[in-house]
């Protein structure tokens, strides 16, 4: 692949697009009529999908694309839907002996039992839209709102205080590890994910072993193969104070910006971004 190989200017220029510290409010989202959309693509020999969450990574157009039988980059709509699913992902992973924090999904108005402090965050959402670390029970009720305003069902997930890491796949191969440090926050969450200069993201980490990043990447590809993904995916972990790893979840589409950790990672891995493009169209 020559023609089509971004420019370092043109590159710079894709990335240029302002992010705001809180995810767009609901009524901004305009709906796009997705089929006729989609059929317009028929006669690409490939769509490159550079969608991050809700539609674009919960199957949806993965699955309208199958029907019209055209090609795409990542992985199938069923094996996207499963991974956006976090309880049902998360199943899947402590039924096959991946660590993962202790859980539960609820709905409005059901009652929490869950020892504070703890995560609340949509079941089914990307880039840590709506995620609240609750400290107290006075916190309670403003996160479960913020949450259910991007889905009907919650999960309340055990806070692990620690560090984050996180493995990209590429292919069947796992990439350099990141580690993840926050200086503003104890989460990595939707600010410290898109905003410049709140976040040290560093590949390899220095904190880590050879051991526990041979550990990490053993993990991320079995998780990659567990949910049916391809082509490329990012699975995020934290590790907790004793040392123990534990996997949050598995994205099928992680972000290509400028401040991603997917690029980052490549990088780090001697695979450039045109490089790392190339390989996910094949």
């Amino acid at each position: 692949m020559t023609e089509g190989v971004l420019s370092k200017k043109q590159e710079d220029l894709w990335f240029s697009l302002k992010i705001d510290q809180i995810p767009p409010i609901e009524k901004e989202k305009k709906e796009l009529p997705l089929v006729e959309v989609l059929k317009s693509l028929s006669a690409l020999d490939k769509v490159f999908i550079g969608l991050h969450g809700g539609r674009g990574e919960n199957g949806i157009i993965q699955a309208e694309l199958e029907s019209l039988k055209i090609s795409f980059t990542g992985s199938k709509s069923s094996a996207c839907a499963l991974a956006m699913d976090k309880h049902k992902s998360k199943l899947l992973y402590r039924e096959n002996g991946l660590p993962t924090p202790d859980w539960r999904l609820i709905r409005k108005n059901e009652e929490i039992e869950f020892k504070y402090p703890f995560i609340i965050k949509p079941n089914q959402e990307g880039s840590s839209v709506g995620l609240h670390l609750v400290n107290q029970e006075s916190e309670l009720q403003e996160a479960i709102s913020r949450a259910l305003f991007y889905d009907q069902e919650v999960l309340v997930e055990r806070y692990i205080e620690g560090t984050e890491y996180t493995v990209g796949i590429l292919g069947d191969q796992a990439l350099t590890p990141g580690g993840i440090y926050p200086k503003r926050s104890r989460l990595f969450d939707y600010q410290a994910k898109y905003q410049a200069n709140v976040t040290d993201e560093v590949f390899p980490p220095p904190d880590l072993s050879a051991e526990e990043v041979g550990t990490l990447k053993r993990l991320a590809l079995e998780a990659h193969e567990l949910l049916g993904l391809s082509g490329y995916s990012r699975s995020d972990f934290i590790r907790e104070r004793s040392g123990s790893f534990f996997l949050l979840e598995t994205n099928t589409l992680p972000g290509l910006t400028k401040q991603s950790l997917l690029p980052k990672a490549a990088i780090a891995s001697g695979i450039d971004f045109n490089a790392l493009i190339e390989k996910i169209l094949a």
